[in-house]
């Protein structure tokens, strides 16, 4: 998800106290730095995001659960939601 550059960054914050002594340290200016910094925390919110509404599916939707779940084969889901399809096809 991750540039090789922001990983880069990181890399040298780790080593650095300050974010200025870091940048200098991969040839890139501060501004440069804070700017790779704020879209490296963008990022990180939009994954969170994603993660945070599909654990919200899977607490709503109990086939969600399944099918994200890495205990079940895939297969087997498929298979279950195909019967769930005919027996409201059936019904209806």
């Amino acid at each position: 998800m991750l540039t090789k550059r922001e990983k880069e960054l990181i890399e040298a914050i780790k080593h650095h106290l300050y974010v200025k002594d870091a940048a200098h340290t991969i040839g890139i200016s501060e501004r440069t730095a804070y700017n790779m910094l704020y879209r490296i925390r963008r990022k990180y919110k939009r994954a969170r995001e994603f993660v945070n509404q599909i654990l919200s599916l899977r607490r709503a939707h109990p086939i969600f659960d399944k099918l994200l779940s890495l205990k079940t084969p895939l297969w087997k889901e498929i298979r279950e939601l195909e019967e769930m399809q005919r027996e409201e096809e059936s019904e209806g």
